[in-house]
């Protein structure tokens, strides 16, 4: 590991974009205490970004950065500034997957950033990206966000045909949606000639969001 972090700092580019490469598998290959030690060390995480940002190669950033964070629940504030910037990058890919490996944060500048995404034309595959990450991540959503969110994406479910992208906002609802939530998804899945499958995943979201608002 040591010779790794060495090589992260070589004025050398070869070596360095080598070394970036292996940390970058490395972030995403198998969990062991010892990775996580050595990803989770404060000093590494200076090292491996500004190597990274030399590197200019915002898709290993991503990867790297997002992964030693939600892998290793590592919260570490350096990581999210270093891809807030990237929610005003002018690919609407690059913008969901910052959204994506910083929404464990809960920083109000990611929610701004997915309703943002959500107020433009989405496709199946952000739809169901950002559906499964609110789902899996979202924790104590701001209160200036729920309505504005719900709406957002309940709108996008509407719109969108493929059931695997449906589904997924349906997760998403159940951590942000509110009551006015519990009507739509009554009109707008349990009352239409929707797939089986998806009908059973809206009814245990009404008993999360029912569960939610009686707290």
């Amino acid at each position: 590991m040591d010779i790794l972090l060495i090589e992260l700092q070589s004025e050398d580019v070869v070596t360095r974009k080598n070394a970036v490469a292996r940390i970058n598998r490395l972030s995403r290959g198998r969990w062991t205490v010892k990775n996580k030690e050595f990803l989770t060390d404060d000093a590494v995480l200076s090292i491996v970004i500004h190597a990274i940002e030399q590197e200019i190669d915002i898709t290993i950033l991503l990867n790297t950065v997002g992964s030693i964070s939600q892998r290793y629940e590592y919260y570490d504030l350096r990581i999210l500034e270093a891809l807030i910037p990237l929610y005003e990058h002018v690919s609407i890919s690059i913008k969901v997957a910052a959204c994506t490996w910083t929404i464990q944060f809960n920083d109000p500048k990611t929610w701004n950033a997915i309703c943002q995404i959500f107020g433009v034309k989405t496709t199946k595959i952000t739809n169901r990206l950002l559906g499964l990450m609110i789902a899996r991540h979202a924790k104590n959503v701001p209160q200036n966000f729920i309505v504005k969110l719900s709406s957002l994406i309940q709108n996008a479910f509407v719109q969108e045909k493929n059931l695997d992208a449906k589904d997924a906002l349906l997760l998403a609802l159940g951590k942000v949606g509110n009551d006015a939530t519990i009507a739509f998804i009554n009109k707008q899945v349990l009352k239409k000639g929707m797939d089986r499958l998806l009908k059973e995943r809206a009814t245990h979201i009404l008993e999360e969001i029912a569960e939610r608002s009686a707290k």
